[in-house]
């Protein structure tokens, strides 16, 4: 049975790492396409030149210089699965016969080099691509000549565990299940073989010929089905992907495989040497005690804290990012969102500030001016600068929306309850009143408590929130905020809200069409430098969570291997423990439930005190939890369920063997 099962969970590793290897090499892919090793994140916000004239600055340096910078971005017709490359300067090498088509990993993926004048729409700020490190230092240093801002330097990274560490913080959780995992395997290997090994060294083979012979059969009994495995993973993923980096997949396909076969037969070595009992040992009785001992403290208090360590923290972060996808595949129904650029250097700025709002109301007009803004930093900041989270309890963040961002998410206005203000926090109710004067438009007879809703209890759904500061359609997500429902702009003052909302993209429109159209009925396209595309940041948020989804699902499966295979063990390990005791105990009528009573509520008492310590261990982890109770309860009888099992199967197990004296 033991064996059995050890083999199956080996399979089942098998396949994750399949899995993990396939979203790692495609993430960076995304990020380092068509072989380039070297890239930069540049935020050209704070240039002063107009978007058009800075595209002429760079094409022509890169004309000048013989370097051909190339600025990866999703396309607007189809953010998911088409991301073409722009290149400025000289057409790339491989482009000169004609239309160039981009290679992804990813089969569904496509994409085109396009010159930089395509660009249109699209925010110039984002990656830049090159071949080495001086192009990408050469035009780093032009870009902070043209007064823009180099926010990462990034290097191609081939190896992907170390990819992997640096780029994700559920990495080191995923290690631990990993190595707990590992730890659990050599442990059912050794406990199926310890009655062998018992008898192999009465009759005189040392500790050396032991191990090696346990190795052996572990080979024996793991190689041919994870190479099966291997093969199958490599054929599955040829079929959906994509020839290209197919051989750096097999490459690490193969590290895994390899891995899978010498860390545990390296580990059980060394655990045969060190742990299985002497002659001298078995002779007084000490060896039953001593596996009794290493399995029931070293198994059952140490790997137990472990994995109900990272189990509820793998199932919030999973949860959590269930949560971010599903707000980012409502995003993405707004991918031609559009938002205005406005230049620095318009010396008439009040006046261009007042068309610009014009321009914001005739969009609310045709309902497709969207405003969403962060307001907890501003109204519940604390004397030390931070967000009072206790002030906004229940609430989890504050925002300023308007009914078209709502619906252009699919967020349905009805899914809002009001609250009323006797509802919250009287110093929280004050805070936003004294913010009347400043967001509202003068003469303004309503306060800004009056428009206060929430999500309805049980609803579910994340909300994206827009921030106030970084990148261009950068957001948070919120599960329950206290939003500020404004139904007309023309309610919030014109000069200290909604053109400051504006300038830092919290205002956007739905339609560029309309925009233009607005823009030229009141006469202020100078005082707007560039029409700029605000899904990008969208996309990469995108990106980023669906690769944390991908861990997070990898760390849950491998933490359930480890709870099941240490489940088998302890029941083994009690089994040859407990043996002749279950014989005389059922033999004289006594039902297996009460035998195996005693060993479940030693269970029990393990995994409360387990789940406690690792409570007060990963105290913050466990706030991540939706519903703490439940999952503690959900765990606790779901290790149970299998305590139960496997001690029911090895006690019928343990009788069979003593009436056939095996």
């Amino acid at each position: 049975m033991l064996k059995k099962v050890t083999q199956i969970a080996l399979c089942i590793i098998m396949l994750v790492c399949a899995v993990l290897v396939d979203v790692t090499v495609g993430e960076i892919d995304q990020d380092f396409p068509e072989g380039y090793s070297y890239a930069i994140n540049v935020n050209v916000s704070s240039s002063s030149s107009p978007k058009r004239q800075l595209i002429e600055n760079i094409d022509e340096w890169a004309r000048e210089s013989r370097i051909t910078p190339v600025l990866v971005k999703p396309d607007t017709t189809d953010v998911i699965h088409v991301k073409n490359l722009y290149y400025f300067g000289q057409k790339p090498k491989r482009c000169a016969s004609g239309d160039c088509p981009v290679s992804w990993y990813r089969r569904g993926m496509k994409g085109r080099y396009l010159p930089a004048s395509e660009i249109k729409a699209l925010n110039l700020s984002g990656t830049y691509l090159f071949h080495d490190s001086n192009q990408c230092f050469s035009f780093s240093r032009f870009l902070r000549g043209q007064g823009v801002t180099i926010e990462e330097n990034m290097q191609k990274n081939d190896h992907l565990l170390a990819y992997m560490w640096r780029s994700h913080s559920t990495i080191p959780f995923l290690a631990v299940a990993a190595l707990l995992f590992i730890v659990s395997l050599v442990w059912a290997f050794l406990a199926e073989k310890m009655p062998s090994v018992r008898i192999k060294t009465q009759s005189g083979l040392g500790k050396a010929e032991i191990a090696a012979q346990s190795v052996y059969e572990f080979l024996r009994y793991s190689s041919l089905q994870l190479l099966l495995l291997l093969l199958l993973s490599c054929l599955i993923l040829s079929i959906l992907h994509k020839f290209y980096l197919f051989g750096f997949v097999i490459k690490y396909l193969l590290i895994f495989f390899l891995g899978l076969l010498l860390l545990p037969a390296f580990f059980i070595s060394i655990s045969t040497v060190v742990i299985f009992p002497s002659t001298h040992q078995i002779a007084i009785r000490e060896g039953a005690p001593r596996a009794s001992l290493v399995g029931s403290i070293v198994i059952k208090v140490l790997s137990t804290i472990v994995v109900v360590s990272v189990f509820p923290t793998a199932l919030a972060n999973f949860g959590v990012a269930r949560q971010q996808l599903g707000s980012v595949s409502r995003w993405r129904q707004i991918s031609h969102a559009v938002n205005l650029q406005i230049d620095p250097s318009e010396k008439t700025e009040d006046s261009y500030a007042r068309k610009l709002v014009r321009v914001a109301y005739r969009m609310e007009g045709k309902r497709q001016a969207a405003l969403s803004y962060s307001a907890a930093n501003s109204i519940a900041q604390n004397s030390r600068g931070t967000i009072d989270a206790g002030l906004m309890a229940p609430y989890d963040s504050i925002a300023v929306m308007n009914p078209t961002f709502l619906t252009s998410l699919h967020i349905q206005e009805k899914s809002l309850c009001k609250v009323q203000p006797s509802m919250i926090d009287p110093a929280l109710a004050g805070k936003i009143r004294q913010y009347d004067d400043l967001w509202l438009a003068k003469g303004s007879t309503k306060s800004m408590t009056d428009m206060l809703y929430s999500p309805c209890q049980g609803s579910h759904a994340s909300i994206p929130v827009l921030l106030a500061t970084g990148g261009v359609g950068t957001f948070s997500l919120v599960h329950k905020p206290l939003i500020i429902l404004v139904k007309d702009l023309k309610a919030l003052n014109p000069d200290q809200f909604l053109y400051p909302a504006m300038t830092t993209g919290n205002l956007f429109f739905t339609q560029p069409d309309g925009v233009e159209e607005a823009l030229h009925q009141e006469n202020a396209q100078q005082a707007v430098y560039a029409i700029n595309s605000i899904v990008d940041d969208a996309v990469l948020a995108s990106q980023i969570m669906e690769y944390e989804v991908y861990l997070d699902f990898i760390l849950v499966i491998t933490a359930c291997m480890a709870i099941i295979l240490c489940a088998a063990i302890s029941s083994r390990l009690w089994m040859i423990r407990k043996r002749r005791w279950i014989f005389v105990r059922h033999t004289s009528g006594e039902p297996y439930l009460s035998i195996i009573s005693s060993y479940l509520l030693q269970a029990v008492f393990i995994i409360a005190g387990s789940l406690t310590l690792s409570q007060l261990l990963f105290a913050h982890e466990w706030q991540a939890v939706s519903h703490p109770v439940l999952t503690v309860v959900m765990i606790l009888l779901a290790f149970i369920g299998l305590e139960c099992g496997f001690a029911f199967f090895h006690a019928r197990q343990a009788f069979a063997a003593m009436i056939h004296r095996e």
